[in-house]
């Protein structure tokens, strides 16, 4: 038997993701997958981020982003499914007044200059769900190494 897809849909507040949570601590196989979740500022719902099954965290959309992709009152990001497909993503955490960055390496491959290898990108700047004062940390991060 080979690997089988589950979409659950319901209504907001019917425990689909308390479902898929308890689902996945229960397994004895890989999981792959997301959840969308809802954040709120101050009671009002200003941004989604995407949880993946393997402890990831990303950002899908907010109110203060920047782009001409909306669906609602909301700017979709596009780059973090295109950096999620390339298995870029980095979780990003504010503890005691520190940011922390982990981002997965890669091979080694040449900079655009050839100068440098590099080892760890963001290929561009990115919006994380950390916040300060409210608004999204952006990052853009190149880690290398001389050849």
């Amino acid at each position: 038997m080979g690997p089988r897809n589950i979409l659950i849909t319901g209504l907001p507040g019917s425990g689909k993701t308390t479902l898929v949570e308890k689902i996945v601590t229960q397994l004895s196989v890989p999981a792959a997958g997301f959840i969308t979740r809802e954040i709120r500022r101050q009671g009002n719902r200003v941004r989604f981020s995407v949880d993946t099954l393997d402890g990831r965290n990303l950002t899908l959309a907010h109110v203060d982003f920047k782009s001409r992709v909306r669906v609602g009152r909301y700017v979709v990001r596009i780059e973090t499914i295109d950096n999620e497909d390339k298995n870029m993503a980095m979780k990003v955490e504010i503890r005691d007044n520190k940011l922390y960055i982990e981002i997965h390496m890669e091979k080694p491959t040449p900079s655009a200059s050839g100068k440098t290898l590099v080892v760890a990108s963001t290929r561009g700047n990115t919006v994380t769900t950390a916040e300060v004062d409210g608004k999204p940390v952006i990052i853009g991060l190149n880690a290398y190494i001389k050849p």
